[in-house]
């Protein structure tokens, strides 16, 4: 009767339906009420998780470890009339080949669980196992069961586990991506823990990272902007074990940092010669999904700080003056009225590709377009944003000396450590994720996760935009800092792996 507010409580409701209401909704008296099953079944659930390992048990087995709940009950059941009705009426077990018993639904037995690990998390040394099974594929979802219901006492005695855990000295991509979900379905947070562990001198340079990541993640939430003072304090102290970036810093309008990239002379792949190469201001990350919904929130005229001191028939008028200057463009423009639907990413409202810290999927022209509103949201009208030329991406990402991938020379080939590529991940991960394939200036994911656009027409027709860069499915040759994407139509953008970097500039180093 009614559609529950979060996942926890679809779990929660359902349970209650299938062992309770739905018999008395029938006339029919529960064999044991909804809570009392659960006092069964929670335990029932972790010994399969953690002593069976398996989602069948033998039918006995379960019924021994049934019994010794159901004798503490005030209402006393055998465990075989306990699982005929859980087989027959409830329909919450499945009797298998007359053998074995198993949940009807795996995650039901994970969300039971979840909740009786919540009730032994007091037990010694508990938290300290419990920390121990974090990024083992089979604990994944019992984990964000407990969290989301524990509160912020358990949340901090859980992230002091895992971070004093071996399990944390190195995690994957997907374990930090289990770590951003932990927090978010987090119903309440303390920080206590994870600001002690970076703040501790002895925290290694892997673990201040994931520390600094979650702590960033948790500042995001409206009611722990305290978290974001901790990064500051950390950031301006000289525990950070990060190597410095030696290169400037300047932010956009939005806060998107830019490096200053040195300008020099370098060998460039398309001409083999030495070519000269001015000073650039790089964006350090792609444009995420956050930054350029930024974008899509203006040109649907919502209110913004940022944008406020640009009228939308402005930007709209010197759109569409670019627009007829650019072969293809303004013809793209009239496929759809609102110009917020046709810029918006194809992927927005896909999982796989829309959380706020990945990098936003585009269309050259919605790139563009984007640089367009930065220039014009910029104060110094001096400085104006647009898309890298080939030369200039190249150089960013191989130096002076030509290297043949974007990190320093000594760190050889393409790994899984080094970036996003190879469908290690099967998705693009956040921007940043990977610092040890940054450039020794600082500039990030120049290898893998996605293409990225550039200027430049690929081709003499006039009929493609180039690519750089490389993208999570790409094959290690790919990354290569010469490497180029052979075509791509700049309306295009409905494949999943084409971004776009920015370039800072002046209007007279562009002339």
């Amino acid at each position: 009767d009614y559609l529950p507010a979060s996942r926890l409580k679809l779990y929660e409701a359902a349970l209650n339906y299938i062992l309770d209401y739905r018999d008395r909704q029938k006339g029919l008296e529960p064999l044991l009420s909804a809570e009392d099953a659960l006092r069964v079944l929670a335990p029932t659930s972790l010994w399969m998780q953690e002593v069976v390992q398996r989602d069948e048990v033998e039918q006995k087995a379960m019924q021994q470890q049934m019994q010794v709940e159901l004798k503490t009950l005030t209402k006393r059941y055998s465990a075989e009339e306990f699982c005929k009705n859980l087989v027959d009426r409830a329909g919450l077990l499945v009797d298998y080949r007359n053998r074995e018993y198993l949940f009807r639904h795996k995650s039901f037995r994970e969300y039971m669980a979840g909740l009786q690990l919540l009730k032994e998390c007091g037990r010694e040394k508990r938290m300290t196992t419990l920390a121990g099974y974090f990024g083992e594929d089979w604990w994944n979802e019992p984990l964000r069961f407990f969290i989301g219901q524990a509160d912020a006492a358990i949340f901090d005695a859980f992230m002091r586990e895992l971070f004093n855990s071996p399990v944390s000295a190195e995690i994957t991509q997907k374990q930090q991506d289990l770590l951003m979900t932990l927090i978010s379905e987090a119903p309440q947070i303390s920080i206590d823990a994870l600001k002690s562990k970076l703040m501790e001198p002895e925290t290694t340079l892997n673990r201040q990272r994931y520390l600094l990541q979650c702590l960033n993640a948790i500042g995001q939430l409206e009611a722990h902007t305290d978290a974001l003072d901790v990064v500051k304090r950390f950031n301006a102290s000289e525990l950070s074990k990060e190597p410095r970036i030696a290169a400037e810093i300047v932010k956009d309008p939005l806060g998107a940092e830019y490096l200053l990239i040195k300008g020099g002379t370098f060998t460039y792949s398309l001409t083999k010669k030495r070519e000269p190469v001015p000073d650039l201001y790089v964006a350090k990350f792609t444009v995420t999904n956050k930054l350029f919904r930024e974008f899509i929130s203006f040109l649907d005229a919502k209110e913004s700080d940022v944008a406020r001191e640009l009228p939308l028939n402005v930007y709209r008028q010197q759109l569409f003056a670019l627009a007829e200057s650019i072969k293809g463009f303004s013809g793209w423009l009239q496929g759809e009225q609102q110009l917020s639907k046709r810029f918006l990413s194809y992927y927005d409202d896909d999982k796989r590709f829309n959380k706020d810290d990945q990098p936003v999927i585009a269309s050259w022209y919605a790139a563009r377009a984007y640089c367009l509103w930065l220039s014009l949201l910029e104060r110094d009208k001096d400085l104006f944003y647009r898309l890298p030329k080939e030369m200039e991406w190249e150089f960013a990402a191989a130096g002076e000396e030509g290297r043949r991938y974007p990190w320093p020379k000594e760190k050889g080939d393409p790994t899984p450590k080094l970036a996003n590529y190879n469908s290690n991940e099967g998705t693009t991960t956040p921007v940043g994720r990977y610092p040890e394939g940054a450039t020794p200036e600082g500039l990030l994911d120049m290898a893998g996760n996605v293409w990225e656009w550039m200027e430049e027409w690929h081709d003499n027709d006039k009929n493609f935009r180039s690519l750089r860069g490389a993208y999570y499915n790409s094959k290690a040759d790919a990354l290569r800092c010469s490497s180029r994407y052979l075509s791509y139509v700049p309306g295009d953008f409905d494949d999943g792996f084409v971004g776009f970097r920015v370039i800072r500039s002046s209007h007279s180093s562009s002339s």
